[in-house]
C-alpha cells in the first residue's frame, strides 16, 4: 500500500494547563508574627492612658522585624509584609508619643494645681473661712452663690440636723483658718505637689501647703501642712479645680492614707 510522502509523522497529542491553574496564585501562609504584632500594635494605643501597655508597643515592633525576616527568607512560603509594617508603626507611635503626652498631661497638672493651690492659700489668709470653703466647692457650684451665702446654709443645716455631720471639709478649713488667725505672723503657702496624676480620666493633685508662724497654745508647732487632694473638671469649656479632700494636721509623706480615704488611684 502506498503512502503519502507529503503526510506529516504522526505526533502525540500534547495538553496545555487550564487557564483557571495558570490564573491561581501559589499558596502561601499568613505569618503568625505578622498578626501578633498587629495585635499587639493596636493593644499599645492604650499605653497613652497607661505606660504599662508599653510592653506591647515594644512587642509589636519586635513581632514585625520577625515577620519582615521571615517573610524576606521564605517569600514563597510566608505573606502578611501589610499587618508587619502597620504593627512595627503603631508600636513606634505609641513608644515615642505615648511618654511625651504623660509628661505633658502631668505638667499641665502640676501647674494648674499649684496655680489652684495658690488661690486657696490667697483666700484663708484674706478672706478666710468663707471664701475659701466657697472656693473649695466644684465650679458648678460656686456660680450659683455667694461664699458668705453657701457657708450660711451649710451652717444652718447642720444645726437643723446634728446628726448628718459637717462636711469634712470645712471642719478642716476652719481649723487652718483657726490658726491663720490666731496672729498676723501666721502664713500658709503651696509648697509642692506631692502626688499627681489621673483617676480613671479625672486629674487629680495632692497639694501639700504649709503654715508657719509663732507656736500658740492651740497650734503649738511653728510649722504644720496640710494636704489638699484637688481634683479636676470641665465647666464652660475649660478644666476647673475644686478640693475634694483636706488632711490636716498632715504628717508629710503619708499621702497613701489620703489616696485610700478619697478612693482614689496615684498613676
Amino acid at each position: 500500500m502506498a503512502t503519502d510522502p507529503q503526510a506529516p509523522p504522526s505526533q502525540a497529542p500534547t495538553w496545555s494547563a487550564s487557564p483557571i491553574e495558570n490564573e491561581l496564585p501559589t499558596y502561601r501562609a499568613l505569618s503568625v508574627w505578622s498578626v501578633t504584632a498587629l495585635v499587639l500594635g493596636v493593644i499599645s494605643l492604650v499605653a497613652f492612658a497607661s505606660l504599662t501597655f508599653l510592653i506591647a508597643s515594644a512587642g509589636a515592633i519586635a513581632s514585625g522585624a520577625l515577620a519582615l525576616r521571615s517573610i524576606r527568607r521564605y517569600p514563597e512560603l510566608v505573606t502578611g509584609t501589610g499587618p508587619a509594617n502597620l504593627g512595627i508603626a503603631l508600636g513606634l507611635i505609641t513608644g515615642l508619643a505615648s511618654p511625651t503626652v504623660f509628661v505633658v498631661q502631668r505638667t499641665i497638672i502640676d501647674r494648674q494645681a499649684r496655680s489652684y493651690g495658690e488661690q486657696l492659700a490667697e483666700a484663708l489668709q484674706q478672706e478666710g473661712l468663707s471664701g475659701a470653703f466657697w472656693l473649695a466647692q466644684p465650679p458648678s457650684a460656686r456660680a450659683q452663690t455667694t461664699p458668705e451665702k453657701l457657708l450660711a446654709e451649710i451652717e444652718a443645716s447642720a444645726q437643723q440636723d446634728p446628726m448628718a455631720g459637717a462636711d469634712p471639709r470645712l471642719n478642716a478649713l476652719r481649723a487652718i483658718a483657726t490658726r491663720l488667725s490666731a496672729s498676723g505672723e501666721q502664713h500658709i503657702h503651696v509648697e509642692g505637689v506631692e502626688s499627681k496624676g489621673f483617676d480613671g480620666v479625672t486629674p487629680f493633685a495632692l497639694l501639700l501647703m504649709t503654715l508657719d508662724g509663732p507656736g500658740t497654745e492651740q497650734f503649738p508647732d511653728e510649722a504644720q501642712f496640710a494636704l489638699f487632694r484637688v481634683e479636676g473638671m470641665k465647666y464652660d469649656g475649660q478644666r476647673s479645680w475644686y478640693v475634694q479632700d483636706i488632711t490636716f494636721p498632715y504628717e508629710a509623706g503619708s499621702r497613701a492614707k489620703v489616696v485610700a480615704s478619697a478612693h482614689g488611684h496615684d498613676h
